[in-house]
Parts: C-alpha cells; sequence; structure tokens
C-alpha cells in the first residue's frame, strides 16, 4: 500500500498545502469563523495537487523507466491503468470538496486540474512545460484569495506567488537537465534539449536571480516582519549554492530546501 502513498508525492503536497496556509496568514483571514472552508480548502488543494502528481507519473510512464525506474509505474508496483483511476478520482474528490467552499474555488480548482492535465498530457517534456508547472507552485499561495472571497490586488501575496513562480521555474530547468538522457530518447522537447545544457545552466540562473530579487522585497517594503530575515538568509545561501552548482541534480535539492525556508520565513514574518 505504501506505493499509493508514494505515488502521491507527500512532500510537495505538503509544500502546496504550506503555501497555502501561508496565503491564508497574509491575508489575516479569521480561521476561527472560517474554520470549515479553511479545512476543505486544505483537503481539496491535497486531493489536486495528489492528482497532478499521479496523472503525471502516468502520462510519464516510459520516461520513467529510463530516468525513474524506481517508481511505482515503471517498476510495477502500480499498474497503468489503476494509475489512471486513482488519477481521476483524486481529481474528482478534489473538485467535488472545492464546490463546498464557494463558486471561485471552485472554478479556481477545475482550472488548475484541467492545467495540470495538459501540463502532463502534452506540455511537460517540451518548452512550455515548466512554465504551467511553475504557474501550479505560485497559484497555491494567491488561492486563498479565491477560498475566502477577497479578490483583489494584494501585493504581498501576488509577490510571493512571483518568487514561488521563478524559483520553480529555475528548479524544472535544472531538473530537464538532470534527465536531459531518458528525454532525448522519448522524442522530448525540453529546453535543454532544443538549446543545450550550457544555456539552460544560465537561463536557471537568471531565473533564480530574478526569485532571490524579489525574495527580499516584502522585508524591504515591511510586508512581513524582521523574522522572516531568519529564514531568508539560509535560503539566500542555498540559492547561492545553486548558482554555483555545476550538478544540477545538487542544485535542485539545494532549491527545494531553499523554497522550505522562505515559506517558513514568510510563517514567522507574518505572525
Amino acid at each position: 500500500m505504501m506505493e499509493y502513498l508514494s505515488i502521491l508525492r507527500p512532500n510537495v503536497c505538503f509544500l502546496a498545502i504550506l503555501a497555502f496556509i501561508v496565503g491564508t496568514l497574509i491575508l489575516k483571514v479569521n480561521l476561527i469563523s472560517n474554520f470549515w472552508i479553511f479545512v476543505y480548502s486544505l483537503i481539496a488543494v491535497f486531493f489536486i495537487c495528489s492528482f497532478g502528481n499521479v496523472i503525471n507519473d502516468y502520462f510519464d510512464r516510459e520516461i520513467d523507466r529510463i530516468n525513474r525506474p524506481d517508481r511505482p509505474i515503471p517498476s510495477g508496483k502500480i499498474k497503468e491503468k489503476v494509475a489512471l483511476v486513482y488519477a481521476i478520482i483524486l481529481a474528482f474528490l478534489g473538485v467535488l470538496i472545492s464546490y463546498f467552499v464557494n463558486i471561485y474555488f471552485f472554478i479556481l480548482a477545475i482550472f488548475n486540474s484541467m492545467v495540470a492535465f495538459v501540463y502532463s498530457w502534452k506540455f511537460k517534456k517540451t518548452i512550455f512545460g515548466n512554465l504551467l508547472d511553475s504557474y501550479l507552485a505560485g497559484i497555491c499561495f494567491v488561492a486563498p484569495m479565491f477560498a475566502f472571497s477577497l479578490i483583489s490586488l494584494n501585493l504581498p501575496l501576488l509577490l510571493l506567488g512571483l518568487i514561488a513562480f521563478f524559483v520553480n521555474y529555475a528548479r524544472e530547468v535544472f531538473k530537464d537537465i538532470e534527465d536531459v538522457e531518458g528525454d532525448r530518447k522519448q522524442g522530448a522537447t525540453t529546453l535543454p534539449i532544443v538549446f543545450g545544457e550550457n544555456f539552460s545552466f544560465i537561463y536557471a540562473r537568471i531565473l533564480l536571480c530574478v526569485g532571490l530579487f524579489l525574495a527580499y522585497l516584502p522585508l524591504f517594503f515591511g510586508f512581513v516582519s524582521f523574522f522572516f530575515a531568519f529564514t531568508l538568509l539560509p535560503a539566500t545561501l542555498l540559492c547561492f549554492l545553486a548558482l554555483k552548482e555545476k550538478s544540477p541534480t545538487k542544485a535542485q535539492r539545494n532549491l527545494k530546501i531553499a523554497m522550505y525556508l522562505v515559506l517558513l520565513g514568510f510563517i514567522l514574518g507574518s505572525i
């Protein structure tokens, strides 16, 4: 049964849930009066994120036989048709639960589920795939605006979404460089395959620099308290290590840890 849990990629789902919580804190929502909206939203985020991970593994099954043979589908622990049904059930549950939040969140849930499907089905192994994936990473922070019917120009929240977008974009480019061998055999047209690995390294570093610059703006404009700096500084160090790193594997791992630290910093800085 563990394979049915691992294919959900709980660490990615946890990051999405944490992003939603951070967005809720920034909006300063009264969680006592909005308790069930908050709970339903978190469950919906978990199911939709889980759907995205499972459907991604389903469409990536042939490439994963080369790049990630230990994953549940290529290893044979979960059959292909079972994984597809599993993904459909997760999407259905996520959209269904979002209906009990409000119409805005319901529409967003449907749209994001469609983006996750189209990304995995057609765009992941193209130069446009990372844009869609990074949109999904950034929208988790903005989603509370829809959940709590506070759809307005909230600069701290939008800024945080942009930080997540650029840092995730950089990390995904590093991952594409890491997977270039298997992707090329499957006829993929990712950035490293189309423009070369050296160009992709430079591009990923530029994206990371943009994300790092944006990460300091909330502190500069006073959107968060000084506590944000306690985790921003080690996150910055990890980003600099990623900039200097020649191994795409180590670079993207450093960025993942840095993203967790920035999220923790926003929590501390928003209390």
